[in-house]
């Protein structure tokens, strides 16, 4: 069974996310690019038990 503390507004504590993005750029051509991303998110509750969540993401960019 899971218990949630709740404020004296009746709601449940929020929860911080702490997050980071870096991103690289790679030009092939005049036209092409590879952009690839990746985010570190961290979430601060003291009441829980969750963990990173580490994301990765490619894209693929042409212009004409």
């Amino acid at each position: 069974m899971i218990t949630i503390s709740l404020n004296s507004l009746g709601q449940p504590p929020g929860v911080e996310l702490m997050q980071a993005t870096f991103g690289v750029n790679w030009y092939l051509a005049d036209r092409l690019r590879i952009l690839f991303n990746y985010s570190l998110a961290a979430p601060r509750n003291a009441t829980s038990n969750e963990g990173l969540a580490h994301l990765v993401g490619t894209r693929l960019g042409v212009f004409w």
